[in-house]
């Protein structure tokens, strides 16, 4: 091809020098450049300096390509100490704003980068464009690098450069793919308070919907668009889409569908993405039904449904179990011509698998691979966890043997072969796993360390724990959870309290669930001290133990020092957490009142007064019923008038409690003021004080002639009452026998 106007191309470099004519820095920018392009980085620094040393003049464009050869060979600071060297200051902007374009471009070392422009511009007092900062801030938010990101924004705004929507708008939404919306809000504070004159735009707040959203800060939605409407700020469909995303996905269906509407009333047309996130929102919701109307709405305003809105309304009829109809919306695209991709089939097969449909779902990948559909991994994966919950795992990992497998593929499988307690099993996925050269993930170590833990490779599955730092990987609390309650299976208790110690001292979360399960593995196994010492720490913690904790924790004292182990125990949780002191003392007095040890349940009950806590009725109850057994009619009196005073006479347990009281005295009287308080039924309770009551009174043949009559008249009468009457009349007959053989 020739140059503008007909004049031949210049002859080559080699050429010029065999022909003895003059030599141009322009004849060696040129062989600079193919060089450059080969990637000859070497050569290009050894030519520049060979014309330097032979007085030829470079231009600007040989420090250039010289930098560019020194940038490409990972000296970013030679780069730019080269790149300083040329003349005139005139071209200076736009060269470093190549060199550094060319160092963050598309495969640049983003470290090189930062170092290249940090010397520029502290050390050879370069003035990057705009234009470059915005392109260099773009390149790290598009790799991730939101810390690199943040250092060229400081460099710019140190230098005086303006900040406007664009480089906020592209950082805030780095920030948002990054999943670090934390971050990202605290930077557009930080940008609103410290930059002067700086006004954010639709673009950037569309960018802060989506922080909030991810940040789970949904109430201050509504002031971010009150400011808006402040200072005259209308969205456009990207803005109310992010909106209405942020609600659904949070679970505020109507404020999603308001929104909506209100972008309608506005004037600004609904399309495709509009329709389709409403559409999601309702399905994820289970509000599959209303989906109907929205498509006909669709259709009407001339917004197509894509096979993205049919998916999502596939997914919705699986997720409410509605299959028949998701198979129906399937075939229709068929007929419409629509190609159903993989994703489709994969949400039905995970429905059919999560069903136990395991016949249909291998039809469907039948279908899949007949219409010459590639099944993928993530489809695969559903089937295979489908055959481990079917406690089919041996032909689960027959299919994942012709599958790439990933973190899922092997967790699956590892956790099936735990769930079947097969230690051959668990040993053949661990090699394939370790074989395969995946990075694992924390849920896949959870369930490597669980399996390890259940062959008994105990040493293994500790030295997993302890390296999965090195692996970039912080244990969490399933972590801490599975590798604590596995060891106190083992009975390896000390180890466990070693991991216990760690979890408090060097972690930033906390749960009930470690705490919780420590603690009933130390009752169990009859470590009592250590197990409180672990409830301490729970409630110095700020956590709210469950009801089982305690409880175990009184079972425990009571096993190991009786009555007063459990008073001891209760004393200590009243030093440490009085709210937590009402619920431990209420069932405390309940578990004493049941064992029969009245004194004991008395004294817990007037510590219950004492502190001014309500006692529930089933406590006042239990405690009553076991004063009632043992015969202490002195104090059942006064507490019986509390307890009505307190809960009322029509509360059930106090009308019970009362008639079984009464029956002490006078079964009819009992009876008649049951039936009264009952509306004519009279509880079984009532009628079993009253048989035992008048056999106590020595009136066997009354408490059987009772029981007669009682059945007779249609009261409920079980089983416990008749054993009453035989206990009684049994005891009747052998001593009318001995008093025989003694006559």
């Amino acid at each position: 091809m020739g140059f503008p106007g007909g004049e031949p191309p210049p002859p080559p470099l080699p050429t010029l020098i065999k022909l003895g004519r003059a030599i141009t820095a322009r004849h060696v920018d040129r062989l600079l450049a193919a060089l450059l392009r080969r990637r000859r980085h070497r050569l290009v620094g050894a030519l520049a300096c060979q014309a330097l040393a032979n007085s030829l003049r470079p231009t600007p464009r040989t420090h250039l390509l010289a930098a560019c050869a020194l940038l490409d060979s990972s000296r970013p600071r030679d780069a730019a100490r080269r790149l300083a060297l040329a003349w005139p200051a005139s071209s200076a902007t736009r060269l470093w704003d190549a060199l550094l374009r060319r160092a963050c471009a598309e495969h640049g070392d983003l470290r090189h980068a930062l170092e290249l422009l940090s010397t520029s511009v502290d050390d050879h007092g370069a003035v990057p464009s705009p234009s470059t900062y915005r392109a260099m801030i773009s390149e790290f938010c598009a790799r991730g690098d939101m810390a690199g990101a943040l250092k060229v924004f400081d460099t710019m705004t140190t230098r005086g450069c303006q900040v406007d929507d664009g480089v906020c708008s592209v950082i805030v939404s780095g920030f948002s793919k990054a999943r670090k919306a934390e971050a990202g809000l605290k930077f557009y504070d930080r940008v609103r308070k410290d930059v002067s004159g700086f006004e954010p735009g639709l673009v950037t707040l569309t960018a802060v919907v989506n922080l909030l959203g991810r940040d789970e800060r949904i109430g201050e939605l509504a002031e971010l668009i009150r400011g808006m409407e402040r200072k005259g700020m209308m969205g456009d469909e990207v803005f109310y889409s992010s909106l209405v995303h942020v609600y659904m996905k949070s679970g505020l269906l109507m404020e999603g569908l308001r929104e909506h509407h209100i972008m309608l009333e506005k004037g600004i047309a609904a399309d495709v993405v509009n329709y389709t996130t409403v559409i999601d929102g309702m399905c994820r919701e289970g509000s599959v039904e209303k989906v109907m109307g929205f498509l006909d709405e669709m259709e009407r305003r001339g917004a197509k449904p894509n096979l993205i809105t049919y998916t999502s309304l596939v997914g919705g009829f699986c997720k409410r179990n509605r299959l028949e109809d998701a198979f129906s919306i399937v075939r229709k695209l068929e007929q419409t011509g629509v190609v159903v991709d993989e994703y489709v089939y994969s949400i039905l097969i995970d429905r059919l698998c999560k069903k136990g449909d395991l016949d249909k779902a291998f039809s469907l990948l039948g279908e899949m691979e007949g219409k010459g559909i590639k099944v993928g991994t993530v489809t695969y994966n559903s089937v295979i966890n489908g055959l481990c919950k079917a406690g089919e795992t041996t032909k689960a990992v027959e299919i994942s043997e012709a599958v790439t497998g990933d973190n899922f593929t092997y967790s699956t499988l590892l956790h099936g072969y735990i769930m079947e307690e097969d230690t051959i099993g668990v040993m053949e996925i661990q090699d394939r796993l370790e074989s395969s050269g995946i990075a694992v993930d924390v849920v896949t170590c959870n369930v490597l360390i669980k399996a390890l833990f259940m062959i008994n490779k105990v040493d293994d599955a500790c030295s997993l724990f302890h390296r999965m730092r090195d692996m970039g990987l912080s244990p969490n609390i399933v972590t801490y959870h599975t590798s604590i309650d596995m060891l106190c299976k083992l009975g390896e208790f000390d180890m466990a309290i070693e991991f216990f110690d760690e979890y408090s001292r060097y972690t930033t979360f906390s749960s009930t669930v470690v705490h919780n399960g420590l603690i009933g593995a130390l009752c169990n196994a009859g470590k009592v001290i250590i197990a409180e010492q672990i409830f301490c720490n729970l409630i110095h913690k700020k956590l709210r133990s469950d009801s089982c904790t305690y409880r175990k924790l009184i079972h425990a004292n009571f096993k190991e020092g009786g009555e007063q182990g459990v008073l001891n125990f209760i004393g200590k949780v009243g030093e440490l957490d009085m709210d937590l002191f009402s619920s431990v003392c209420s069932y405390a007095c309940s578990f004493l009142s049941n064992r029969d040890c009245c004194q004991a349940a008395l004294n817990v009950y007037k510590i219950i007064r004492t502190q001014l806590f309500a006692v529930p009725s089933k406590t006042f109850y239990k405690l009553l019923k076991s004063l009632l057994r043992n015969g202490n009619e002195h104090v059942i009196q006064p507490l019986l008038s509390e307890f009505i005073k307190i809960h009322g006479l029509h509360e059930p347990r106090a009308i019970n409690m009362l008639s079984c009281h009464l029956s002490k005295k006078g079964v009819g009287e009992a009876i008649r003021f049951s039936s009264y308080m009952n509306n004519g039924s009279v509880p079984v309770s009532v009628l079993r004080g009253a048989v035992y009551a008048l056999k106590k009174e020595g009136g066997i043949l009354e408490a059987y002639n009772f029981l007669k009559e009682a059945q007779q008249s249609g009261f409920p009468v079980d089983l416990a009452m008749y054993s009453i009457v035989v206990e009684g009349l049994c005891r009747g007959a052998r001593m009318l026998y001995r008093s025989i053989q003694a006559l």
